[in-house]
């Protein structure tokens, strides 16, 4: 008699929510990646975790989600400011 034993291995993405000390705790303890968005990069201070200069090396960038615009509508929508901003950095 044979036997026979597979190695799954589970991919899974860990949907970002409300993000709380735990969450970024947890994600990091199972080595799941994290995930950032460039169309929520832009409206807030230096410290905004979807800002590129705040990525993290185990982590995945999009431009958006399927919850926003397109890149392009998202960008054609944004005052003059937010765009010299974006433009910056």
């Amino acid at each position: 008699m044979a036997c026979e034993i597979y190695s799954w291995r589970l991919n899974f993405v860990i949907r970002q929510g409300v993000i709380t000390k735990d969450v970024v705790e947890l994600r990091k303890s199972i080595g799941a990646p994290g995930m950032a968005v460039l169309q929520f990069a832009f409206g807030g201070g230096s410290d905004n975790p979807h800002l590129p200069h705040n990525h993290e090396v185990n982590q995945v960038v999009y431009s958006g989600t399927h919850d926003n615009d397109t890149i392009r509508g998202w960008w054609e929508t944004l005052d003059q400011w937010t765009k010299k901003k974006s433009l910056r950095q």
